[in-house]
């Protein structure tokens, strides 16, 4: 089954790896994937409703990726996948403040990620 979470970060205030929303995006691609390749991880930038309006110089994404398929793996419901997500950025990028929650339903993938 497909997820999707919307994670926040600040970005850096200056010129640097996190110093816009695409690069944010494409590091974050880049985390997920190397610690989560065969959930199928897909990082986009969030759409307009859920980029944070009052806190400038921080950004969402949406995370979609594939849970477990039988019980008792690491990401198998929904609470643990965000628990695990969060846990990794913020052991990765603590000082960019992720912070990681369910999606609104609007974002949720209907189908399966395509297989390679």
């Amino acid at each position: 089954m497909r997820k999707a979470f919307v994670v926040y970060v600040d970005l850096d205030p200056t010129p640097g790896d996190f110093h816009t929303l695409e690069s944010a995006q494409e590091i974050l691609q880049v985390v997920l994937d190397n610690r989560f390749g065969p959930y199928n991880p897909k990082v986009t930038l969030g759409p307009e409703e859920i980029q944070p309006e009052n806190r400038p110089g921080r950004g969402a994404f949406v995370v979609c990726l594939d849970l477990d398929p039988v019980p008792g793996g690491m990401m198998h419901t929904t609470g643990s996948a965000i628990g695990v997500v969060h846990n990794t950025l913020q052991t990765q990028m603590p000082h960019y403040n992720p912070n990681t929650l369910m999606a609104p339903d609007s974002l949720i993938p209907r189908t399966k990620a395509p297989t390679s």
